[in-house]
């Protein structure tokens, strides 16, 4: 057992974890990485992973293993397309036993009870029904976000938004190729997007589920920690809207950069 095994089961400790519980983790590891440093080892995503494993012998656990940079006509290697999630993510890429599933948009990396479900759900759209954002609003999903913002790594929100088809997003249809096992196909995925000018603003949201308990905030020296059950949020997050919060803003520079790239596109 590595010499710093305390310090990895006091961090997954905090994350309030039952034996059968499903995880969704989001993070940055940069931190943990300075505080191991400190205290005269070094953060080994490996041993982490085992241990988590261990505290949920019978549960579920959900890497984010989304490619962000993938654009219409781009190309989604299974094998190979790296995550934009971060460190965990492409060192967790490496392991045998997660798989991973096949959405070019959003796939998740997946071990445990629920790996063949989630691997065997599809959906033409990547914030549909039988994506694995539909699956998180019917199971009692944790999420644990850790040293990283709501705003950036909170993507179910997107998923309701499609759900109740808000006006300032709409779907786009994009043609990806995707290849895997050495077989290439296309794929057709509906993505359900920001309208020029748009973007992204959940601090409000943030603001109101920490306030009714949802979203539980922690520290594990230093190094913040966000826990919320994912299937708890959706009335939540339908409530704000209804009421006349906002999870997005407009930008007008964003949007002149959308309408400058469609013109040199057109020439």
């Amino acid at each position: 057992m590595n010499d710093f095994s305390h310090l990895y089961l006091n961090l997954i400790k905090e994350f309030n974890l039952k034996k059968d519980d499903i995880l969704f983790l989001s993070s940055d590891v940069s931190q943990l990485a300075k505080y191991f440093k400190s205290q005269g080892g070094s953060f080994d995503v490996n041993v982490f992973i085992d241990l988590l494993q261990e505290s949920l012998s019978k549960g579920t656990i959900i890497i984010p293993a989304f490619t962000d940079l993938i654009k219409n006509g781009g190309e989604f290697d299974w094998n190979m397309s790296k995550p934009t999630t971060g460190a965990l993510s492409n060192r967790v890429m490496k392991r045998k036993d997660f798989i991973r599933t096949d959405d070019p948009l959003h796939s998740v990396f997946v071990w445990g009870k629920h790996q063949n479900e989630l691997i065997n759900q599809h959906d033409e759209s990547t914030f549909g029904p039988n994506s694995v954002f539909g699956f998180m609003e019917h199971y009692p999903v944790k999420m644990v976000i850790m040293d990283a913002h709501f705003q950036h790594s909170f993507t179910y929100v997107h998923y309701i938004e499609e759900k109740r088809k808000v006006s300032y997003r709409k779907p786009y249809e994009w043609m990806i190729s995707v290849r895997k096992n050495g077989e290439l196909s296309l794929k057709k995925i509906v993505f359900y997007t920001k309208r020029w000018g748009i973007g992204t603003n959940l601090n409000r949201l943030q603001e109101q589920l920490i306030a009714k308990g949802i979203v539980e905030i922690k520290s594990f020296h230093g190094i913040s920690l966000l826990l919320l059950d994912v299937s708890k949020t959706g009335n939540e997050i339908e409530k704000f809207l209804d009421n006349g919060g906002r999870t997005h803003e407009f930008k007008l520079f964003q949007w002149f950069k959308c309408f400058v790239k469609m013109v040199i596109e057109k020439k």
